[in-house]
Order: structure tokens, then C-alpha cells, then sequence
């Protein structure tokens, strides 16, 4: 599979969690620079506000739902009242160990949201995100 030029940020107080994405994406072929983990989600809208991205490149958003000291519906109402446009350039998928049918109802309803999807994510989940984003012409 040849990859589009994609940033990672995962965003998840799971430490095993985000360890496992870093893994599967350095065996996808992404470099380790283009991966941003944040345990707090303050970090990751730190990062958000001063971010200056590569030329052409999206960032796919990985957020636990399930998280302190907020929520990743929080972190992402936070996002987007700090940069308006932050869904320009950040693909936002919700996380969540359960399957809950009223979180994913909430997803597929909220336009910021690309996906809800089920951890843990395996290789074969990153790859479908990719390819279903490059087939709806988000990412080149």
C-alpha cells in the first residue's frame, strides 16, 4: 500500500493503546515524526494551536473517547472552538474500547467525526481508514 503524506496524532491516557498504533504504524512505513502521541489531552491542543503542518500533509486524529480529565467529544469541542478550521486538516476518528451504540450513533451524526471506531485497532484497521479516506478524495 502506498502511503499518502499523513501525520498521526493519537490522543488517549491509554498507554498500551498508543504504544500498539506506534508499533503498527512504524510497520506500515510511517516515520516516528510524523507520529504525535499525547497522553493529556491539553498536550494535544497545545500541539493543535502551534502545529505548522507539512506542505500538503492531513493529520488523521486517533481520540479516545474514554479519557481524563476530559472526554474525547471534550477534546474535540475544545479543538474546534480554539481553530475553527481545525477539520481542514485533521481527520477525526473517536475511539472506544465498547461498542455503544449511542457513541456511535453520536459519530456518525457529528460532521467533525470521519469514524467511530472499536480499539484495540489492528494494522488492518489503520489500512481501511487510509484507503476509505483516499476513495472520499480527504487524503491524496
Amino acid at each position: 500500500m502506498e502511503l499518502p503524506n499523513l501525520d498521526f496524532m493519537i490522543v488517549s491516557n491509554d498507554l498500551f493503546h498508543i504504544e500498539n498504533v506506534r508499533r503498527i504504524l512504524s510497520r506500515l512505513g510511517i516515520l516516528e515524526s510524523s507520529i504525535h502521541a499525547y497522553e493529556d489531552p491539553n498536550d494535544a491542543l497545545t500541539f493543535l494551536s502551534k502545529n505548522e503542518l507539512r506542505a500538503k500533509a492531513k493529520v488523521i486524529a486517533l481520540v479516545d473517547i474514554t479519557m481524563t480529565p476530559w472526554t474525547g467529544w471534550e477534546f474535540l469541542d475544545r479543538a474546534f472552538q480554539q481553530k475553527p478550521n481545525v477539520g481542514k486538516d485533521y481527520l477525526f476518528h473517536m475511539l472506544s474500547t465498547s461498542v455503544d451504540r449511542k457513541e456511535m450513533e453520536r459519530a456518525n451524526a457529528d460532521k467533525r467525526v470521519e469514524y467511530y471506531m472499536v480499539k484495540a485497532l489492528t494494522r488492518e484497521s489503520i489500512r481501511l481508514i487510509i484507503h476509505v479516506l483516499s476513495k472520499r478524495n480527504k487524503i491524496a
